[in-house]
C-alpha cells in the first residue's frame, strides 16, 4: 500500500476562501486525500487540477480553467447534503484548450 505523507495546508495566504488540489491526475494519493479532507471539513470546498491546467480567477470567482494539453481537466470538489461531489466540464469550471503561444488576454 502506498503511504501518503500529504497533509492539509490550512495556513496559506488566504487570497481565496477555497481549497486547491494540484497534480490530481499524476499523484494517485492526492485525489482521495483532497476528497477526504473536504468531506471531513478540514478543508473547504474548492478546485483541483490535473498537471498542465491553470485556473483563472477574478476576485474570488473562478472564471475558467486553461490548458494546452487535451484530456486534462479541472474539478470542482464540494460537499452537498453530506455527499462529496466532483464535477468537471459544463457543471464545473469551463475548460478551455489553448494553443501554445496563444495570447490569453488576461493581463
Amino acid at each position: 500500500m502506498l503511504q501518503s505523507n500529504l497533509r492539509a495546508v490550512t495556513d496559506g495566504l488566504g487570497f481565496l476562501p477555497l481549497s486547491n488540489g494540484v497534480h490530481y491526475d499524476s499523484e494517485p494519493q492526492r485525489r482521495p486525500k483532497l476528497q477526504a479532507l473536504v468531506k471531513e471539513g478540514v478543508l473547504p470546498d474548492g478546485y483541483a487540477t490535473d498537471d498542465g491546467v491553470g485556473l483563472h480567477y477574478e476576485n474570488t470567482t473562478l472564471i475558467k480553467a486553461l490548458t494546452e494539453i487535451p484530456g486534462k481537466g479541472a474539478y470542482h470538489v464540494y460537499l452537498k447534503a453530506d455527499i462529496l461531489r466532483q464535477l468537471l466540464g459544463p457543471k464545473g469550471p469551463s475548460l478551455r484548450i489553448i494553443e501554445r503561444g496563444t495570447s490569453l488576454g488576461l493581463a
